[in-house]
């Protein structure tokens, strides 16, 4: 007899993506294990060489490459929201192919109608032949300017065919600025990694920030290029209201 709380295992490219529960709601925050269409708001995700939404074998997520333009793949339900907010999100996340692939993908909060404005994770092309995925904390104000963690660091990496599980953290401090926490742990156990970090700085935080979605997006690029990845999220968590 199947538990009641508990969904299929789907198998997507090979890899194995544990669903623990159901959509469920509570004040401002949304968990979703997608074994249904979560119908977020795709912008740009099936064209260009991308090929990103959701899955029918329990998922968001697919093909992502390398476009001039930017994409987006997400929850536009959120409102409210600002650097000036405590956000959290949650989930796990595969890396399920890479085929030479040269570019960005994030998840976090950011505004739907530039991207400029974003709060979160990206994750990064290896340096070279079977290295391993970088990933690093990546903020970004209304007035274009960023800061973010050194995606060179060797303690940071996603590795091919591995599932992990991440927990975000984003607290905004009284004297303005703000400390953002990391945490990644294999689901198959033998790696565990947290970094906590002060990116903001009072100047940062009141050039303002507006985030109106939560999900899966990829900056505008240079070029279109034909370098692809297949990446995968899953039993996620995340603010949506203040």
């Amino acid at each position: 007899m199947d538990h009641p709380h508990r969904v299929r295992l789907p198998l997507i490219a090979g890899v194995l993506i544990v669903s623990l529960c159901r959509f469920t709601t509570s004040a401002g925050t949304v968990t979703n294990d997608f074994s249904t269409d979560p119908n977020w708001t795709s912008s740009g995700a099936t064209v260009n060489n991308h090929s990103y939404g959701y899955h029918p074998k329990g998922a968001v997520g697919g093909t992502f490459a390398r476009a001039a333009v930017a994409s987006y793949y997400a929850d536009t339900t959120v409102k409210g929201l600002s650097l000036d907010h405590a956000l959290t999100f949650q989930g796990n996340i595969v890396i399920a192919a890479n085929r030479n692939f040269d570019g960005h993908v994030r998840l976090g909060y950011f505004d739907k109608h530039d991207q400029v404005d974003f709060l979160g994770i990206e994750i990064l092309e290896p340096r070279g032949a079977g290295d391993d995925f970088r990933v690093c904390l990546l903020a970004r104000n209304a007035a274009g300017s960023q800061q973010t963690t050194d995606s060179l660091d060797p303690h940071w990496r996603l590795t091919l065919g591995q599932s992990y599980h991440f927990t975000f953290t984003y607290t905004p401090l009284p004297n303005g600025n703000g400390e953002v926490t990391l945490t990644i742990t294999g689901l198959g156990g033998g790696y565990s990694a947290s970094l906590s970090v002060k990116l903001l700085g009072d100047e940062f935080r009141s050039a303002g920030s507006t985030f109106n979605a939560f999900g899966l997006a990829t900056p505008a690029k240079d070029v279109d290029e034909l370098r692809l990845t297949e990446i995968y999220v899953d039993d996620l968590s995340y603010h949506t209201a203040p």
